[in-house]
């Protein structure tokens, strides 16, 4: 696992930082840990604290159920026997009509209670589900807060049909605007790396 430290804050430093955490996460096909942390300033010294002690504490899954999202979802049933609570969550921001919009919602709806199911028969955490319409980015980010996530869980593309563009951006933006720590999970490739 790779882990990489960022404040989050809108510095020239984290944007720079920002374009090498991109780069970063884009070339690899190692699960990458984007550790949330914050700086205090005292007088005479300046110490760093992680966000969130317990880590897999209160996960957030966030997913689109597709080939690249899977290897994330396997890691989130490792993880399932260290977590008190657990959000599976997913975002539809696909539909050109109302019609087409509410028929993906309700698929994606099912699909979490499916996946729900399968989580609450092999551990004791709380399995909670949560799902919108809208920026998936935005959306995952306000429901780790509302949630009080001490770690977000998604996929991304492994090295797949373009070689070295891994990252897809939904996790990218994700990465960038969370103040929760973030575990991408990149798929194995396939061939399926749509949906990210």
């Amino acid at each position: 696992m790779i882990v990489i430290a960022s404040r989050g804050a809108d510095t020239l430093r984290e944007r720079f930082l920002g374009s090498t955490l991109s780069a970063v996460i884009r070339m690899t096909d190692i699960p990458t840990l984007i550790e949330r942390i914050q700086l205090i300033e005292e007088v005479d010294r300046i110490s760093c604290e992680v966000v969130c002690e317990k880590k897999f504490s209160r996960i957030l899954f966030a997913t689109d159920f597709s080939g690249s999202a899977l290897e994330a979802e396997n890691a989130v049933v490792e993880m399932a026997g260290f977590a008190e609570r657990i959000v599976l969550m997913s975002v539809v921001d696909e539909g050109s009509t109302p019609e087409e919009i509410e028929a993906v919602e309700m698929r994606t709806e099912k699909e979490l209670e499916d996946l729900r199911s399968r989580l609450g028969q092999e551990n004791s955490a709380e399995v909670a589900v949560r799902s919108a319409t809208g920026i998936a980015s935005r959306h995952i980010a306000q429901v780790a807060e509302e949630e009080d996530a001490t770690i977000i869980v998604m996929g991304t593309r492994g090295k797949g049909r373009v070689e070295g563009v891994s990252l897809g951006s939904t996790a990218e933006a994700t990465t960038r605007i969370a103040r929760r720590p973030v575990l991408l999970i990149p798929s194995v490739p396939n061939g399926d790396d749509a949906g990210d």
